[in-house]
């Protein structure tokens, strides 16, 4: 093995916990400023679960694109009122 090789071995797991301690500390800060106050209750699985898994795809008709999503309205107007919140912080 060359060292290279054992270098990016090592430093990937260090990578993966990284990624996960901002993805964490962003959740945090998305339901702590921007949610609704129902939800600042919740674990950091239960947002991914019950916000982020949606199910959606693109279609392509007639010279436009649109996402279709498999999800509630009220899901829906939540994500787009936290986008809209989201703008609204700069």
């Amino acid at each position: 093995m060359t060292s290279r090789f054992v270098r990016f071995i090592v430093a990937t797991p260090a990578l993966y916990y990284m990624i996960g301690m901002l993805t964490f500390n962003l959740i945090k800060l998305m339901q702590l400023t921007v949610l609704p106050d129902n939800w600042h209750h919740c674990m950091v699985t239960s947002i991914r679960h019950k916000l982020f898994r949606t199910v959606a795809r693109v279609v392509a008709s007639a010279r436009q694109l649109w996402l279709a999503i498999t999800a509630s309205l009220e899901k829906v107007n939540l994500l787009i009122k936290a986008r809209d919140k989201i703008y609204a912080l700069e």
